[in-house]
């Protein structure tokens, strides 16, 4: 009988990997820290790819030793940093994972925008003087604010050179790139919670808003398929 369940904790300082039993006790804790960078007033960048390798990590800590082994796990749940904004607003602005990955090669760019300075971010053709503000906080609850997805994905598309083409690019939340790579490229989705936070999620239909994503110019083919927190997604 399989007799555990793990959890990984992904945050921004760390990744995290806890151990449940069937009883809910936790039988085991692995962590790894991961970096953060500071490229510039106003940003924080982190590298995806090394995400993923803090994630193999703690999963190979726990494995370490002969109490737990692989077969004995019933199932791994994720869980990703969403509302850090407040707790964490008057130290760095905030922080939150979002980014675009390229589905040919499976890969994350080497630094995502975690935060960006918010007036490069909202200079352009979608500033708030010209944006249906109230259109966005009616459709998604949230105010137009660059700690969201949508400003820093049209941030992306305008000012990252060497981008592959937009048919390979592929957006996502920290849950939504662990998924794809520990799927090997099979599953692209996300969660309700995680959808919420983009700027592009219609709150009323449960669904990446077609209007919001005219705004904002981002091609819905690069969007995670939405799920239920409580979905089985996948098998690894």
């Amino acid at each position: 009988m399989k007799k555990y369940i793990i959890a990984i904790d992904q945050g921004t300082t760390s990744t995290r990997a806890i151990v449940f039993d069937r009883n809910q006790n936790i039988v085991k804790i692995a962590q790894k820290e991961i970096k953060n960078s500071f490229p510039e007033p106003g940003w924080v960048e982190q590298d995806a790819n090394e995400i993923w390798l803090s994630t193999l990590s703690v999963l190979a800590q726990l494995f370490q030793g002969h109490d737990i082994k692989p077969q004995d796990v019933m199932s791994i749940g994720i869980t990703n940093h969403l509302e850090l904004y407040k707790m964490l607003r008057e130290k760095d602005k905030g922080s939150v994972m979002k980014f675009l990955y390229d589905k040919t090669f499976s890969s994350g760019f080497k630094s995502l925008v975690v935060l960006a300075n918010p007036k490069s971010i909202l200079k352009s053709r979608y500033a708030p003087k010209e944006i249906k503000e109230k259109v966005i906080k009616a459709k998604t609850g949230l105010v137009l604010d660059p700690y969201f997805s949508a400003s820093k994905i049209r941030w992306i598309l305008e000012n990252v050179e060497n981008l592959p083409p937009v048919e390979n690019l592929l957006f996502g939340t920290i849950d939504t790139w662990l998924v794809w790579k520990m799927t090997n490229g099979a599953v692209h989705v996300t969660d309700v919670t995680n959808a919420s936070r983009t700027l592009l999620f219609n709150i009323h239909t449960l669904e990446f808003d077609n209007e919001l994503l005219q705004i904002f110019d981002i091609p819905k083919s690069m969007l995670p398929n939405i799920v239920d927190t409580s979905d089985v997604i996948g098998n690894i």
